[in-house]
């Protein structure tokens, strides 16, 4: 599970805006191994809660009664979790 708070501050001309997003990130993991019981690889696991940053970009497309939006975005977590790169492409709707 994933929790971010990456807030987005950008430039908007036209029908555009351009933006980058910072912010903390939090994944809890959790891993296990099974090796049959035997003593001498006892079963092991693991669970716990990683703190990180998330940095990304994006473009967003204003038409009409429709957004369109793509971004990108890097997570950096420290402890077991690593890191993770993530690209998006969204559609909304105004009402």
């Amino acid at each position: 599970m994933f929790a971010t708070i990456t807030p987005r501050f950008g430039y908007a001309f036209n029908d555009w805006m351009v933006y980058g997003k910072a912010g903390y990130t939090n994944a809890r993991t959790s891993s296990s191994s099974d090796n049959l019981g035997t003593p001498a690889k006892p079963d092991m696991a693991y669970a716990g809660n990683s703190d990180g940053y998330r940095v990304g970009a994006g473009v967003e497309l204003d038409i009409g009664k429709f957004l369109v939006r793509t971004e990108y975005r890097y997570s950096d977590y420290s402890g077991f979790a690593g890191h993770r790169h993530q690209g998006t492409v969204g559609l909304g709707v105004r009402f």
